[in-house]
């Protein structure tokens, strides 16, 4: 009996023991899970504590449209004559000055005709009047050289009467010799006249129509039946942004002001530079508003009808290189989310130029206030 009452007391100890050290290793184990996880999140509020808050002010910004900046229109007018010669094509590009097309008139031609008829008949008739002016000038030369040599005699009264009717011979044919030159003095004005009639009519019946800009040349054949429709248009290469900006900030507008244009349809960043300001506003359909359109040149082309983004007087935004992370020749930033402690950054990408240590932002959805926390590639390291 007393040896099976001291196995007994053996066996409670070693029971007993065993449970002190489980115990004592749950109890460890707890203790390392816990200096893990504070671990962990020390690591994220090391991160966090290292921020950098944007500063500056962000300007103005205005809305637009990628516009047409100067456009042709020319409509077939069929009373000039039949469009003949046409020396463009659909699409092509052309310069001021090219040639387009060219009307013929068929009836005007009939009218040069007609013209070329009557000069070559002023033309005949001069050439009559001078035979005859020279017909007349030499009978006088015969009358003159008589009445010298009856002069040179010693005068009879035969000779009296012959030197009279020499002299009424002489003063008979200088009356009609004037009398020719007065007529091909008449023949020549009309006859310039008719010059002057014909080139008018040959301005209108071959009428050159040439480019006035520098363009794209686009050709609507339904034109040529549709007295509504244009039949070519020419539309400048040269781009325009328009823009609307309201009474309270247009006399923040100066023209050569230099602003940035974002493209919103694939984020493009264009530099650009206001060219005008309309004097006139322009009064909303509710009669409630009042805006000024103004007009941007950009440095490149922007299609036709895309919206952009306008930009004026802010100041470029700096970050420390320190907050900025690239990544596959992108940058990005850590912004911090106060309000989200599961996720308390966003990766957010930018475009912005390094100069010196600091980066400066071109583009991106960063604000004044926004905090960045530093060394953002690993935070996204983590992050994955």
């Amino acid at each position: 009996m007393k040896g099976s009452k001291i196995k007994s007391k053996k066996r409670l100890i070693l029971i007993s023991i065993g449970s002190i050290v489980i115990i004592a290793i749950v109890v460890a184990l707890g203790f390392w899970v816990k200096a893990q996880n504070q671990s962990n999140g020390s690591s994220v509020e090391e991160n966090t504590t290292e921020q950098f808050e944007i500063t500056g002010n962000e300007g103005l910004s205005f809305k637009g449209v990628s516009v047409i900046s100067k456009e042709q229109k020319i409509m077939a007018d069929r009373t000039l004559g039949d469009i003949e010669g046409l020396n463009v094509s659909d699409k092509q590009e052309i310069s001021e000055g090219d040639l387009l097309f060219t009307y013929s008139n068929q009836a005007i031609l009939e009218e040069v005709k007609g013209v070329d008829r009557q000069i070559a008949s002023a033309n005949e008739k001069i050439n009559r009047s001078k035979s005859k002016k020279a017909e007349i000038s030499n009978e006088i030369a015969k009358y003159e050289n008589e009445l010298k040599g009856i002069k040179s005699k010693e005068m009879t009264p035969e000779l009296e009467v012959k030197a009279t009717e020499l002299t009424q011979s002489i003063q008979a044919a200088q009356a009609k010799l004037e009398a020719e030159e007065a007529t091909i003095a008449t023949l020549k004005d009309s006859s310039g006249d008719l010059k002057l009639q014909k080139e008018s009519l040959a301005s209108k019946q071959n009428k050159e129509v040439k480019a006035d800009i520098n363009g794209i040349v686009y050709i609507n054949e339904k034109g040529l039946t549709d007295p509504t429709v244009e039949y070519i248009r020419i539309v400048s290469k040269e781009p325009l942004i328009k823009a609307e900006v309201s009474e309270f900030d247009v006399e923040s507008l100066k023209v050569d002001n230099e602003v940035q244009i974002k493209v919103v349809s694939n984020g493009d960043i264009v530099k650009g530079k206001i060219i005008s300001i309309d004097e006139l506003p322009t009064v909303s359909a509710d009669g409630k508003g009042t805006s000024y359109n103004f007009y941007v040149k950009p440095e490149k082309a922007i299609r036709i009808g895309f919206s952009v983004e306008i930009k004026l007087n802010g100041e470029k935004i700096q970050i420390p290189k320190e907050y900025v992370y690239e990544e596959d020749s992108k940058l990005y930033i850590a912004k911090l989310k106060l309000d989200d402690k599961e996720e308390p950054f966003e990766k957010v990408e930018i475009k912005a130029e390094l100069k010196g240590n600091n980066y400066s932002l071109i583009d991106g959805n960063v604000v004044a206030g926004d905090k960045l926390m530093k060394n953002p590639s690993e935070l996204f390291k983590e992050d994955k």
